[in-house]
């Protein structure tokens, strides 16, 4: 009789979670998703002179684009000829996102380049690092998607996250 009393126990509580589930336990973060990075200043100018500043054809604003460096490396795709407006990478305009910062409670650092070379007027040239900021992307007891603001000199970044819990 005792058996089957445990046993009639054990079957309830297996119902009231398989039917009712349970909330999940928002203290252990695996995994922090980064949905969009919205550029909202940058440096229109290198020492005066225009980023792309070629030997042929005319100067035009940069060819930005960003990475985002850790303990995770990721790098997005490219806006051309900025002229200083926003820039919104997202997961619908073929921004490079979503990304996982798979280290949620390391430090990251976001960079934007200004991408050379792109009609072979740069000749030689690397791409030339526009501007940095440090990101701490993880904020014990926040939940859900989070936009945080980082601006560090010539740059300003909002950037829209995801926090996943085991």
């Amino acid at each position: 009789m005792k058996r089957f009393l445990t046993l009639r126990l054990s079957i309830l509580a297996l119902i009231a979670v398989t039917f009712f589930g349970c909330e999940p336990d928002h203290t252990t973060i695996s995994a922090i998703k980064v949905n969009k990075i919205t550029i909202l200043e940058y440096p229109m100018l290198t020492s005066g002179s225009p980023w792309d500043d070629p030997f042929l054809g005319s100067a035009t604003g940069p060819d930005i684009y960003w990475t985002i460096v850790g303990s995770d490396n990721y790098t997005g795709n490219y806006f051309t000829n900025c002229s200083g407006n926003a820039l919104e990478y997202n997961t619908t305009n073929n921004g490079g996102l979503p990304v996982y910062l798979n280290s949620p409670n390391s430090t990251y650092t976001l960079y934007i380049f200004d991408k050379d070379d792109l009609d072979g007027s740069d000749l030689g040239s690397g791409d030339d690092l526009l501007a940095a900021v440090t990101v701490d992307p993880y904020t014990a007891g926040d939940d859900g998607v989070i936009t945080y603001e980082y601006s560090d000199g010539d740059m300003k970044a909002q950037i829209e996250f995801t926090y996943l819990f085991e």
